[in-house]
């Protein structure tokens, strides 16, 4: 949100997490006080799975990184990253149904992918996500191929990030 501010460029975050949301208006205000900028920003305290009941403005762009499940202090088992796949899944559907209802043209998506204790890779099917929901993905660099894959050095799971284009 930060960064879209500094662009200006109107803000919006949705968390359902009391601890999350006290946060980014905490770091948002602050953020005021420090940077010069005239964009607007908005923080709902809801569920990202029903946008359509309460977000008024229809944003053109969606950058996201959703709920990835449980925090992994060490690689997980396989049957570890099968049960948050599974959990996952149904909430980025939902929100992504609700992304295309609300007619949003772009959306950058953080999707989680599992390297497992016993070195398996093991990802969820988002590909059949997003056909469900009518969106595909594109690659706006011609030497970028999606998804671009993110790890960090000390963290236990991979994201693939996407550019979705919504294909109405």
């Amino acid at each position: 949100m930060q960064e879209a501010l500094l662009m200006n460029i109107n803000a919006i975050g949705i968390d359902k997490e009391d601890y999350s949301v006290n946060a980014t208006i905490y770091n948002l205000k602050w953020f005021e006080k420090n940077f010069k900028f005239k964009a607007k920003w908005k923080v709902y305290h809801q569920d990202s799975r029903y946008l359509i009941n309460f977000l008024r403005e229809k944003p053109n762009v969606v950058a996201t990184e959703p709920y990835m499940g449980v925090f992994f202090k060490k690689l997980p088992s396989s049957r570890q990253a099968i049960k948050v796949i599974r959990e996952v899944e149904p909430l980025y559907f939902s929100v992504l149904s609700q992304l295309k209802s609300l007619g949003v043209k772009t959306v950058v998506f953080i999707v989680p992918r599992f390297v497992t204790s016993d070195r398996k890779l093991l990802r969820l099917d988002f590909p059949r996500i997003l056909k469900r929901t009518g969106f595909n993905i594109i690659s706006p660099f011609e030497k970028i191929k999606m998804p671009v894959v993110y790890r960090k050095r000390e963290g236990n799971i991979e994201r693939e990030i996407y550019i979705l284009n919504n294909t109405k």
